[in-house]
Formats: structure tokens, sequence, C-alpha cells
């Protein structure tokens, strides 16, 4: 068990094995709770928001829908209830395509290598998550609901933009106008805040600047076509690699800058980042 001090009480994460066992094999099951203790009277909207908050970054940690099974409730009366949760995802799912699921585990948190700091996390993640409450949504409603490449990757831009209004919004601005001076009473475009995020988490990749740049304008200019259809700009549509590429690339953009935010020091983040040489292939990208 991990106890963490936080402001609304004390927080448990007990990891157990339920272990069952037969004459040709031996089953164990990995059973994860989290146990509230509030300091003081608590509403059960705040205690379902509390719980809440942990499986979205639980879902942020892992790139996939974490669902919760059931919430207990207990009080100082002895008086309990249980709420089973609406969706309970009891599918296993099979990958039997290994570059598929080296795809699907390419950018993995590991809770062990922040579990000490685990609680400082858990608190900038409130505030971070609160002030992209938008962008957290739309993440975990990808996760939810296996989107089409197009769908994804105009999902990410979107998402990128908004992350990069938030918390990098003045880095983006200058880097436009140190390019295009004309544009200073512009808002800042796409390309600019793609670039500015490349940056921040470019010790994961390596890129040159201008690779930086490319990228970044050819997936501004592929997201404008698509969304504005401009027929004379069809030499800006993208390939199906390309958007499928761009989406999980996109994705890995969003998420390391998110770790950032929320405290994880970069070289968990780079231990967590196994497959580089996906974007180093320059037939792609």
């Amino acid at each position: 068990n991990d106890e963490y001090l936080i402001p609304s009480g004390n927080l448990i994460f007990h990891r157990t094995n339920r272990i069952k066992s037969g004459l040709y094999a031996v089953n164990i099951e990995k059973i994860n709770e989290f146990e509230f203790v509030f300091n003081k009277r608590t509403d059960i909207y705040s205690a379902i928001k509390e719980i809440w908050h942990i499986r979205n970054l639980f879902c942020i940690f892992s790139k996939k829908n974490i669902v919760v099974d059931k919430i207990s409730l207990y009080s100082n009366n002895d008086q309990s209830g249980t709420l089973f949760m609406n969706f309970v995802n009891n599918t296993i799912k099979r990958i039997r395509d290994p570059i598929i699921e080296h795809e699907e585990k390419r950018f993995i948190i590991n809770y062990n290598n922040i579990k000490d700091s685990f609680g400082d996390i858990l608190q900038k993640s409130k505030t971070c998550f609160e002030n992209i409450s938008p962008i957290i949504s739309m993440y975990i409603d990808s996760k939810e609901n296996k989107m089409p490449k197009l769908n994804k990757f105009l999902a990410f831009c979107q998402m990128i933009e908004g992350f990069s209004r938030e918390y990098d919004d003045i880095n983006s601005y200058q880097l436009m106008i140190k390019k295009e001076p004309k544009k200073a009473k512009n808002d800042t475009e796409l390309k600019y805040r793609l670039n500015s995020l490349i940056k921040r988490v470019n010790y994961l990749f390596r890129y040159k600047t201008k690779k930086i740049a490319d990228l970044s304008e050819k997936i501004s200019k592929g997201r404008n076509y698509y969304i504005h259809h401009d027929k004379t700009k069809k030499f800006n549509e993208l390939t199906n690699d390309e958007l499928f590429n761009y989406g999980f690339f996109l994705e890995d953009i969003l998420l390391a800058n998110i770790y950032m935010e929320i405290g994880i020091n970069k070289n968990v983040i780079k231990k967590s980042y196994f497959n580089k040489c996906f974007y180093y292939d320059k037939s792609r990208l």
C-alpha cells in the first residue's frame, strides 16, 4: 500500500493480486483500489470527483480508457453504500499484429517511476486538468471511442491548439512575430503553436530546427485543408500513412507537455518513450 497526504485528507493506493489455481493453470488477477479518507465532512459529489480525477490521470498515463468498477462509500456512523458504475469494460483487447501493439505501448508512464512524487503530481494535475478541462474531456473521449484516422488527426490538432493557448501562448506568439513581424496583431497560427510545443519536448526526438518547422507547417496546412476544404489547396491533403502517423505524433506531443506541466521528471518521460525510431522514418515525416 502507498499512502499520500493530500489537502482533503489521505489517499491510500492498494495494489493486490487475487490468485486462482487449478490443475492446469494459475490465474493472477490484479486489483487496484484507491481509498480516500477525508479529514472533514464531504458530500458524495466531491468524493466522486476525487475518484474521477484519479481515473482521468491514469488514462493520461496509460493512453487507454480506464474504467471504474464500483465505488464504496463509508461514513463515521457505520453507514455504507456502493455505487456500481454504468460502464464497465470487461473486453480483453487481444492484439495480434506486433507493429500495432508496439504503437499502442509507445508512451506509458510507469507508476513505480513516479510513486515517490505521486502526491505532488496528483495536486498539480488537478490544477492543470481544470485549466484544460475541454482538452482532457476530448482526450478521454478519443480513448473511449476508437476514432478514424482523419477524426483523430483533427481532434489532436484542436487539443494541441487549446493546450498551447493555456500554457505556451507567449512563446508561440513570439516565435510567430520573429518569423513574420507583419502578423503581430494576428492570433498565433497552429504551425507556430505546434513548433513551440515540439521544441519544449525535443529532448525526446532531437529534431533539427528545420525539421520541426517543416513538420509543423505540413501538419498545419493539412489541418487547414480538411477544415476549410479549399480545392485550390488540395496539394496539402495528407496521405493515409501521414494521417495515421501524425495522429500518434500529435498525441505524444500533447502528453509529453502535459506530463511536464504536472511535475513528471524529464528522465521519467524519456524513459517512458519507447519507439523513437517511429518518428525518424524519413518516408513518413
